[in-house]
């Protein structure tokens, strides 16, 4: 390498200097965006999880308010003297 080359060789780091940072650019660009889609469907996974156990609460509920009966009052053998009321 001599002097003649030094020219040269500072027009090649140029080059290759601006196309590695317009890269990492690009590649800084990518991964914001990247980050960006995956923040935005955590914050959808989030909120179906919260609809998902409200859904999944109101179901148990209604299952439980199905399971209960209520047992047939039980009539007295002797029905009292007076049970129609007076007129």
């Amino acid at each position: 390498m001599d002097e003649n080359d030094v020219p040269y060789m500072m027009n090649a780091l140029k080059v290759k200097s601006t196309e590695m940072f317009q890269q990492s650019i690009m590649y800084e660009a990518k991964l914001q965006r990247q980050n960006d889609i995956i923040g935005a469907q955590q914050n959808t996974i989030e909120e179906l999880k919260r609809a998902h156990d409200e859904l999944a609460e109101q179901l148990k509920n209604i299952d439980m308010k199905r399971t209960t009966r209520r047992k047939k009052p039980e009539l007295p053998d002797e029905l009292p003297e007076k049970d129609g009321g007076s007129f």
